[in-house]
């Protein structure tokens, strides 16, 4: 029985209703009687009847308790937030490796963990609703105009991924902390439909020349070939630079792009937008061409994070609801891009056992407190950078620009961030 009244009301709520089912006399009314006090109680018909003649008192069911003791859920705490604050049905998929990672950096009392290690989803997320995660704050963005809509052909988006690996999706998002003027980094988010596999490069000013060898850097990283890319209607994709990079080869990509106005068309990447760029990067505003190394670094470690060791779920069926209100999904077990890969049979075996070796002699946890520094220290040598400008130890703008990026040159005239 599953009742979310106080036991006081519950009581007397089934007094009154005992008293007037007692006054019933025909089959009809008691039955409709019935069907209300199980739809108001959340009782079984069985046992509803049974309080409603008299047959049996009110009682609350006390349930089992807790199966685990503060030690246990001090160190449960501990690793959740050691893991980057994995929502519970993806720690519950890696809490042994992540629990092997935790032994290596400090003691573990072994009682607690055995506790920790049987914890199901489910009982994790009853710890966490007194511990609830930050999210970083978000904005308004708007979509701007497309200029080059003819240039390639608009797809649906399709709920359920390929067959195969290889069909992407490609978006940029801007560290433009809500300034869309001046030059600023963009980063660039690669990500497959089948195994959401993930890669992730930063941009200076999101110009043509930079996006196409951020595309080909992101797809050198990826253990299986390309076959597909879509992209949005951003002039970051829709230009002579890239297409010219995805048609030009012995095995064209075959690029498409989403329809205007249909954020859902590029689902796949755009989750991982939030997911894992913001969830890294935040909205800060990273404007200092000095940190492109640093930026470039950091972005590989997150990726190589996300790939190995983060659990994400994929979408399996969709299908929309008899009522017409909204759709029905299912969701595949969380596993790792990386267990996807494998499972997929299409990598080659020698990257294969690459990435494998790879995983198994990385501490994760001690990777993303690496990632966390980087960042940190990124953000700390950009105001150590502009503070000696407004010093006048350097000159604005002294900076040299990548090849075939004017100077000063930032979003297209006319075509806002979309993110």
């Amino acid at each position: 029985m599953r009742n979310e009244m106080s036991r006081k009301a519950t009581m007397e709520y089934v007094g009154a209703k005992r008293r007037a089912y007692s006054k019933l006399k025909s089959k009809k009314a008691k039955s409709a009687a019935i069907d209300d006090f199980c739809q108001v109680t959340g009782a079984e018909r069985k046992y509803a009847i049974r309080l409603l003649t008299g047959n049996r008192k009110y009682r609350d069911h006390a349930g089992r308790g807790k199966t685990y003791t503060p030690g246990a859920e001090a160190l449960f705490l501990r690793l959740w937030r050691a893991s980057g604050r994995m929502t519970p049905q993806y720690l519950v998929t890696v809490a042994d490796r992540q629990m092997a990672a935790l032994r290596e950096l400090e003691h573990v009392d072994e009682a607690a963990a055995a506790q920790v290690l049987r914890m199901s989803a489910s009982t994790m997320e009853r710890i966490l609703r007194k511990h609830p995660r930050e999210a970083p704050r978000r904005r308004n963005r708007r979509s701007g105009a497309n200029a080059l809509a003819s240039s390639v052909p608009c797809v649906p988006g399709e709920a359920l991924p390929p067959a195969a690996p290889g069909d992407t999706q490609v978006d940029t998002v801007a560290l433009c902390g809500g300034d869309m003027s001046g030059n600023f980094f963009w980063i660039l988010t690669l990500t497959d439909r089948l195994t959401q596999w993930t890669e992730l490069r930063c941009v200076w000013n999101r110009g043509a020349a930079a996006t196409k060898e951020g595309l080909a850097d992101a797809e050198a990283a990826f253990p299986f070939p390309l076959t597909a890319m879509h992209s949005d209607s951003g002039l970051e994709f829709l230009n002579a630079h890239v297409l010219g990079y995805a048609r030009d080869r012995p095995r064209p990509l075959a690029f498409t792009r989403s329809r205007p106005g249909n954020k859902n068309d590029n689902a796949r990447v755009e989750q991982k937008n939030a997911s894992v760029v913001r969830e890294y990067f935040g909205y800060e505003r990273i404007d200092r061409l000095e940190l492109k190394k640093d930026m470039d670094v950091l972005c590989a470690k997150i990726s190589l994070y996300n790939n190995l060791f983060r659990p994400c779920k994929r979408l399996i069926s969709k299908t929309k609801r008899p009522d017409s209100h909204g759709f029905s999904k299912r969701y595949d077990k969380p596993a790792t891009p990386l267990d996807r890969v494998i499972a997929s049979g299409y990598a080659d075996p020698a990257v294969i056992r690459r990435l494998t070796a790879l995983r198994e002699k990385t501490n994760p946890i001690r990777l993303l407190e690496d990632i966390r520094r980087r960042y940190a220290l990124i953000l700390r040598k950009q105001n150590k950078l502009a503070k000696r400008e407004a010093q006048g130890m350097t000159t604005p703008g002294s900076a040299p620009c990548p090849a075939g990026i004017p100077a000063g040159q930032g979003a297209e005239p006319g075509h806002p961030s979309r993110r």
